[in-house]
């Protein structure tokens, strides 16, 4: 079993050396707001990941999915250039050595996509890389849905108001979720 509020003590560790200035924008502060922030993601450093090793799982969610139909759905892999094939199980291999997905035998199927990343502005000749996902639009066709009521917006604007500083999280990467129990 593994948890995300108490990841191991090397998975902490890990997180900690990965963190530098440099990943963080700072410019527009002070120096002394600099140093502040730089020693407050230093004492949340285990709020950061950088790699897949030190991503961590948790066991405190276990998400629940309702089907309208229990038929499998198995849609046929789209191709994959022969010229990424590589890549892809590269990809695939630190993935499973990461612990984040395993091989698996099911009656349910869904292709993997390859959505191409933006390039570069500053590095224009790097071989362009690519994200995988999954094409589940046909599994969500016949997903339940779960209707959440949406906080208000000048609510949430009020909320806020009262701090110094707030941010954004700015995902580079998509969410990557380990569902296996």
């Amino acid at each position: 079993m593994c948890n995300l509020i108490t990841p191991s003590e090397d998975i902490l560790k890990k997180r900690k050396d990965e963190l530098s200035e440099i990943d963080f924008k700072l410019e527009h502060l002070t120096s002394d707001q600099k140093q502040l922030m730089h020693e407050t993601f230093l004492d949340i450093s285990a709020a950061f990941s950088k790699s897949l090793k030190t991503i961590g799982c948790t066991d405190r969610v276990i998400p629940t999915f309702n089907f309208r139909s229990h038929n499998p759905i198995k849609t046929l892999p789209f191709e994959i250039p022969h010229a990424i094939q590589g890549t892809i199980k590269e990809e695939l291999n630190e993935l499973i050595e990461a612990g984040l997905i395993h091989r698996n035998i099911s009656q349910w199927s869904s292709p993997m996509v390859l959505v191409k990343k933006k390039q570069n502005p500053t590095n224009p000749h790097k071989p362009a890389s690519y994200r995988m996902a999954l094409d589940l639009r046909l599994l969500n066709t016949i997903l339940e849905n779960s209707t959440y009521p949406l906080p208000k917006i000048p609510t949430l604007i009020n909320e806020i108001s009262k701090y110094p500083f707030y941010t954004t999280i700015d995902f580079l990467e998509s969410l990557l979720a380990n569902f296996t129990s």
